[in-house]
């Protein structure tokens, strides 16, 4: 079938065999016919910022950089017209009851997955050819000042960033964010003012939250946007193989130090890409202690922890580093040492 109807009783066709074809033939409507889906779809340039991928040239749904493109729910692969708890496809009615996506049993059925799936990615599903969204960790290369410098400007009347490459070689490439606000039900929010764009990374501590960068005229920074997975945001996708790393952990110094036990403790900041499986405190009397040593877990994910270390023997000087372990490997944080009364 085409678009094109004659009335309400009849419609164009294409019809072909093997020796002959017809394009503009008509027929009833009612008649049972094949299409093929035709798809308006432009896509983007591949900017090379020197960085470890390549980012799209305008967001996932536009065909300009400054155009906004289109609003997506964290983890669906279609827009909406409308924004809610009771239609987003990962939760049963609450977005305390998720069913994909979950490290959390306070917050549905834990599956442990930290990452979309490429099935649940928007930008593979929409782009292909090795388009997807950004990682947390991408997006925290592109926010490092180290790596690029943002200036808030207007192009075409629409504000936004325009980010610039700092890396030797590619100071002569960028990328414009526009602010495109964000949708909750079928409102629009701070168009102009703010933009929100998602990350691939669900949020390991509170999972019904994801990753996702904000931006306005005077602040730029990540946030781990909880409770609010099925607000449709901005995805800027990135080109290149996804690029998994240690976590991201710092040590707590000890305090309550007694004669055989003190308490310490640490932070798992980031999950490099990939489920913590478990974090915690290694100890030794001597120097630079590893997961060989003494070693006490806390739990798996991302946040902030304490452990009490006991049977340590008096008079004794130990020393301590903050684990965490993903598939990618062990990190840990800087060693503090404290000594027994």
């Amino acid at each position: 079938w085409s678009m094109i109807m004659e009335n309400d009783r009849f419609a164009d066709y294409f019809a072909f065999t093997s020796s002959d074809m017809y394009v503009d033939a008509r027929q009833e409507i009612h008649i049972g016919r094949s299409v093929r889906l035709v798809y308006d779809t432009v896509i983007p340039e591949a900017i090379d910022l020197g960085l470890s991928v390549k980012w799209a040239s305008f967001n996932l749904g536009a065909k300009a950089p400054e155009d906004f493109g289109v609003f997506y729910a964290w983890g669906e692969t279609t827009t909406k017209s409308k924004f809610t708890i009771a239609n987003y496809q990962y939760c049963d009615g609450k977005i305390t009851q998720l069913t994909k996506y979950c490290t959390n049993a306070d917050y549905g059925q834990i599956d442990n997955r930290v990452l979309l799936e490429p099935s649940d990615d928007a930008a593979v599903q929409q782009w292909a050819d090795d388009w997807r969204m950004p990682t947390d960790e991408e997006w925290s290369e592109l926010l490092s000042s180290s790596n690029t410098k943002w200036d808030w400007m207007t192009i075409n009347g629409v504000n936004g960033y325009r980010i610039t490459s700092k890396i030797a070689g590619y100071t002569d490439k960028s990328i414009f964010l526009p602010a495109a606000g964000y949708r909750t039900s079928s409102t629009s929010h701070n168009v102009g003012n703010y933009g929100y764009y998602w990350s691939s990374s669900v949020f390991t501590g509170d999972p019904d939250g994801a990753w996702r960068i904000h931006i306005s005229a005077t602040e730029k920074y990540r946030s781990q946007s909880s409770q609010n997975r099925y607000y449709g945001f901005s995805i800027r996708p990135v080109n290149g193989a996804q690029k998994l790393t240690t976590p991201t952990v710092q040590t707590i110094a000890a305090t309550q130090i007694k004669d055989n036990s003190a308490l310490l403790g640490g932070k798992v900041s980031r999950d490099g890409g990939a489920l913590v499986t478990e974090y915690g405190v290694v100890y030794s009397t001597e120097k630079t202690p590893t997961t060989d040593d003494n070693k006490i877990t806390s739990n798996s994910g991302i946040g902030q922890f304490y452990i009490t270390l006991e049977n340590l023997q008096p008079h004794t000087t130990y020393y301590a580093r903050a684990f965490a372990s993903n598939s990618h490997g062990t990190a840990y944080g800087t060693e503090v040492s404290f000594t027994t009364s």
